[in-house]
């Protein structure tokens, strides 16, 4: 009862022939209820999902006592039209048909969504909470764990939303272009709205960090905020100047991811999930961008810096973590789980680079994009290979949200009709 209620009350999101049914069906269940046979035999059924009253009536030829033949005519046809929906909805099929309003809501939500790329937000939420999961022979656990495991994701979260949205506002006349479809471009969020969500993150990530300190009880130097004002002030220049920088741009964007991951543990012997990130971010952000043939193309001394670019910062941070705490001695078992990541993924490269069917964008963004996710791998390999089992675990339970979260936001995204929601918006407006 209470569900028709609701489609009732919601009319316009569904179709008007769906109405009168749900209309008819009551109609017909009130005037049963007044009619209804006393006795043992209206009581042999069951409940029905709208009210526990009513019995649930078989869709065959025998009716129930109790039961009119209009009311066996008309529930096949509420179910049929249910199950059409659904089974349009799963193939990506189904469009939202409810009031410009309710079309409008949905589709501002959808876009800030798209704007601050919210599936893969949690890929710097693991990286962030791994470096704080992670626990070497004779360290003790932090205290208050679960409340700076929460305020570390949150700062790390905000700050790469932050640079999405960023990115986008940069872009925006490049994405009316080559990217019509983004929420900027299509119209379904003004830039005004942008630059208010983009400060807004900004603004919290900050305070996140300043609040992991003080949970770290950081009391000579705040490392934990000046590690998330330095990740936002590199986020400024690589997408304002560094994107444009071919080898600078993309060196900057592995230390982005690098230092994101140190916010909740910026500690010496904490380098080798950084060392790994900038490495693992650098390289396959070189090679989408190589063959997304992306402007300024890369030439040939392009490459080499960022070949001695990743050696040189890798060296370095490999010297700063033995310079107290022997790094050859006490990390080089842990890097036999990410090694063992790293191989797989790059044997999915070499494949996907194979395949003579999908063009060479296809293959970069295809190649870019598991290799965002395979950060969840390398996490949990990491916290596997020092025995942290449950640790790894709750990252690759993490990594199943994200994938779950993308394949939600992609089929959302489908079903909602972005282009003509806007102009049909704009035609009734003016």
């Amino acid at each position: 009862m209470a569900i028709a209620l609701v489609f009732l009350y919601v009319g316009d999101t569904v179709s008007p022939s769906m109405c009168d049914l749900i209309r008819q069906y009551l109609e017909i269940r009130r005037a049963s209820r007044n009619h209804r046979q006393s006795g043992p035999a209206s009581q042999m059924a069951g409940p029905w999902f709208f009210n526990s009253e009513v019995s649930l009536p078989r869709l065959d030829s025998k009716l129930r006592p109790g039961r009119s033949k209009e009311f066996a005519t008309v529930w096949p046809s509420v179910k049929t039209w249910i199950s059409t929906r659904l089974v349009l909805w799963r193939q990506g099929r189904w469009r939202y048909t409810g009031s410009m309003e309710s079309k409008m809501l949905v589709s501002k939500l959808l876009a800030i969504f798209q704007l601050t790329r919210a599936a893969l937000l949690f890929t710097a939420v693991a990286d962030s909470c791994t470096l704080v999961l992670l626990q070497m022979p004779g360290e003790k656990t932090p205290h208050h764990l679960w409340l700076l495991l929460s305020l570390t994701g949150l700062a790390s979260a905000c700050l790469y939303a932050f640079g999405m949205s960023l990115n986008d506002l940069l872009d925006t006349r490049r994405d009316r272009l080559f990217a019509q479809w983004r929420p900027l471009p299509s119209g379904r969020l003004s830039q005004r709205s942008a630059m208010v969500i983009a400060m807004l993150l900004l603004m919290l990530g900050l305070f996140f960090g300043a609040m992991v300190g003080v949970v770290r009880g950081e009391a000579d130097v705040p490392w934990s905020f000046l590690l998330c004002l330095t990740t936002a002030m590199l986020i400024v220049f690589y997408n304002a100047t560094g994107k444009y920088l071919g080898a600078a741009g993309l060196l900057s964007l592995g230390a982005v991811r690098g230092l994101n991951s140190m916010i909740g543990f910026p500690r010496s012997h904490g380098l080798l999930l950084p060392l790994i990130l900038f490495t693992h971010v650098t390289i396959i952000s070189t090679v989408a961008y190589y063959l997304e043939h992306k402007r300024p193309r890369l030439k040939v001394p392009d490459f080499l810096l960022v070949a001695f670019g990743v050696l040189g910062i890798d060296a370095l941070l490999a010297d700063l973590a033995s310079w107290q705490n022997g790094f050859l001695s006490g990390y080089l078992s842990l890097l036999i789980g990410p090694l063992v990541a790293a191989a797989i993924y790059w044997a999915y490269v070499l494949a996907t680079l194979r395949i003579k069917k999908i063009s060479s964008r296809a293959k970069g963004a295809r190649i870019m994009l598991v290799g965002l996710f395979w950060l969840f791998v390398l996490d949990a390999s990491l916290l596997a290979a020092n025995g942290q089992w449950i640790a790894a675990v709750a990252i690759g339970g993490l990594g199943a949200l994200a994938l779950l979260a993308f394949s939600l936001m992609r089929r959302w995204g489908r079903t909602v009709t972005v282009e003509r929601l806007h102009y049909r918006f704009v035609r009734q407006r003016g």
